[in-house]
């Protein structure tokens, strides 16, 4: 099934019968990225949800279903799996993770199941909308941007003249 999905991003990329290694690596890394991504968020899913009633469940996972499709149609999973990695080793060294969240991230249940807020936006009082954190255009135009800010991030984090270990 991951080849199928590999090779699907393979047709826009090919010129002259030809497709570049370089453009087989990303639709690669796209999809093991992808497929990471889906395999945690359920993962936690099932975790936090046991014992809710079928109807919070099924209410959740619409939920779930809509922000892994945003997520995914912006090419972002890999960002999300690396926040996720960057949260659970700094709790690990002691690190305290906010009640909040930062911004409208909160807004995101999937951010609440990898753990990088504790807000369930589905049991406050308080309606919340996903589209405030992620839109196609915004995090397409962003992608860049992050993804040096992470690598900036995780240097400093991690660097051993901080007396931290390698990642």
């Amino acid at each position: 099934m991951l080849a199928l999905r590999v090779t699907a991003g393979f047709e826009p990329k090919i010129r002259d019968g030809l497709i570049a290694v370089e453009d087989i690596q990303d639709c690669v890394e796209k999809v093991l990225s992808e497929a990471g991504y889906a395999d945690l968020i359920c993962e936690e899913f099932e975790r936090q949800t046991s014992g809710m009633s079928e109807e919070e469940k099924a209410i959740r996972m619409k939920g779930v279903q809509y922000e892994m499709d945003a997520i995914a149609s912006t090419g972002m999973s890999d960002y999300f799996l690396l926040d996720h990695e960057i949260v659970r080793r700094a709790v690990e060294k002691g690190g305290v993770i906010t009640k909040t969240g930062r911004g409208s991230a909160p807004s995101y249940y999937t951010n609440s199941l990898l753990g990088l807020s504790s807000i369930d936006r589905f049991a406050i009082p308080v309606e919340m909308f996903p589209d405030r954190f992620i839109s196609a255009d915004r995090m397409r135009d962003k992608k860049k941007e992050v993804a040096n800010t992470i690598n900036q991030t995780m240097i400093s984090l991690f660097s051993e003249s901080k007396g931290g270990g390698k990642l």
